[in-house]
């Protein structure tokens, strides 16, 4: 799904794509994309069909990197599933600054990640807060995690189910993808 955002007296309006001010910064924010959206993107702001398949790898690891008249950033940023085998992941978002458009863009719904305080008027101050807001959700998700832990080996005490033993499991390889994200987080 792709939503057109502009900002109208400090305020995120959502924008339908006819109306947007050409004279204004947009922001185009794609999440959960379909191959129709991914091919729009393309044609639309000339991004390289590589980098696109690049941010919706799960596996990829962050960077910055220059395209055909753009920059591309691409952050991991943690997501939470409670119904998945393991319910804390990293994700990939690209963030791709082209003139005054701006636009994030991840194979899943990567969260709220509003930020206040945050202007279309400055986008490498855009790219920072979404990084900060990340960071912030790492810590909260690795709270988490550690409460999780603790109680199943508290329970793992009493009697070792093998559901317990599964879930353990689940937190453990959060704690993976968590660990390679932030590595790959603090290199760029």
């Amino acid at each position: 799904m792709i939503t057109h955002w502009q900002q109208i007296d400090g305020q995120f309006t959502k924008t339908k794509k006819d109306d947007i001010d050409s004279r204004k910064p947009v922001w185009v924010d794609a999440r959960n994309v379909n191959r129709d959206e991914i091919q729009e993107l393309q044609e639309e702001y000339g991004i390289e069909q590589d980098h696109l398949m690049d941010i919706l790898d799960p596996d990829e690891l962050s960077r910055m990197e220059d395209g055909e008249g753009y920059i591309l950033t691409i952050v991991r940023v943690p997501v939470y599933d409670p119904q998945a085998e393991t319910p804390y992941l990293a994700v990939p978002v690209g963030i791709i600054i082209k003139g005054k458009t701006i636009i994030t863009l991840c194979w899943t719904d990567f969260g709220n990640y509003r930020v206040k305080n945050i202007r279309l008027t400055d986008f490498p101050a855009f790219i920072v807060q979404v990084m900060n807001r990340a960071n912030l959700n790492f810590l909260r998700y690795l709270k988490e995690i550690n409460r999780r832990s603790t109680s199943l080996q508290n329970e793992m005490k009493q009697e070792i189910q093998n559901s317990e033993i599964m879930l353990m499991l689940g937190l453990e390889k959060s704690l993976v993808y968590f660990t390679t994200s932030l590595r790959s987080n603090a290199l760029l």
